[in-house]
């Protein structure tokens, strides 16, 4: 099951606005509750791993386990370079193409037709008024504390080309920063590694969620 995060760029329309960290693991623990979930699983990648993270620091009772995969920031800034590209990505077509370069580089193709998606996605404009995400508590470096008290099993993968932080220094600043994570540098993917290597990502979250 996936589901939108609210006031991304998506069709699902919040009732009302977020306006902190809190309130988006209440809205997804509201989205547990309707759904008759006690406790899961969660995957997360990128943002959606930022969520999982944040989620875990509120209610770790609803996770089983959690994988979360290249997350945005979480551990340590971006990189300079994420925002100009972001940004251009936010205003073109041309954009959107540049950012999913510097994301793929030359290991990996876009279908034409998730390009096609990703750009109608980008283009898409609900009228309803977002705050941005810094208004909302995002982006969001986790403090070693906060780190330190999530017990839930998590695995977490960074790709070895990642380029929105230093892959090497995010595995550095996450090493042994909660007590039962695991966390894996993957060889020869990136930001996207979910599309770069399918099967290896699938095999591993099932592994990890079985043991």
């Amino acid at each position: 099951m996936c589901i939108d995060i609210l006031g991304d760029k998506n069709k699902s329309l919040p009732k009302k606005g977020f306006t902190d960290r809190l309130s988006y693991a209440l809205w997804l623990k509201e989205v547990l509750h309707t759904l008759e979930i006690n406790s899961t699983n969660i995957v997360g990648l990128s943002y959606g791993a930022l969520h999982t993270v944040n989620f875990l620091t509120f209610f770790p009772e609803k996770v089983n386990k959690a994988v979360i995969m290249s997350p945005a920031a979480t551990y340590i800034p971006f990189h300079p370079l994420f925002f100009s590209y972001a940004l251009g990505m936010m205003n073109s077509r041309e954009g959107v193409e540049k950012f999913s370069g510097w994301i793929f580089e030359n290991r990996y193709t876009v279908h034409p037709y998730i390009q096609e998606q990703l750009i109608a996605g980008m283009m898409w404009n609900n009228s309803v008024k977002n705050e941005t995400l810094t208004e909302q508590g995002f982006p969001y470096i986790f403090t070693n504390q906060e780190l330190a008290e999530i017990q839930t099993p998590m695995l977490l993968m960074l790709g070895e080309n990642e380029v929105m932080y230093n892959p090497i220094e995010a595995f550095k600043c996450a090493e042994n920063s909660s007590p039962n994570l695991t966390v894996e540098l993957v060889k020869d993917v990136g930001h996207l590694m979910s599309m770069e290597n399918p099967q290896y990502i699938n095999d591993r979250i099932l592994e990890f969620f079985n043991k």
